[in-house]
């Protein structure tokens, strides 16, 4: 429901049903689901509510769990999403850093995906 509520601009019902289900993700120690659902938080958070210190701070907490499991697809959306978040914040220094792990991150998994 999550995702097709997104889809139609309905952010609050979006919001409310991947909270739903970021809790159902922690009951079961899904954590790569738990960061999705953070990552899709941040997204309403900044394109919906306009609000980017939340927006950053939940993308931060998504990075968290993220890197504990070297989820790096996830990886890559949040480093991408914390770029956008300092772009509107006007923090070209911090947008720059996201960009640059963005990119060194993408690098690699692109040259991992041709060595195998």
């Amino acid at each position: 429901y999550a995702t097709a509520y997104m889809r139609l601009k309905d952010f609050t019902k979006s919001e409310y049903y991947h909270k739903l289900s970021y809790q159902n993700a922690k009951a079961f120690g899904e954590t790569r689901l738990m960061a999705d659902n953070l990552v899709q938080i941040a997204m309403i958070y900044l394109t919906a509510n306009k609000d980017y210190v939340q927006a950053e701070r939940t993308l931060k907490e998504a990075l968290e769990l993220a890197t504990q499991t070297e989820y790096n697809q996830v990886i890559l959306d949040i480093y991408k999403s914390l770029s956008l978040v300092e772009q509107s914040l006007n923090n070209g220094e911090m947008e720059s850093f996201y960009q640059s792990k963005y990119i060194a991150l993408r690098d690699s998994l692109f040259s991992e995906s041709l060595v195998n």
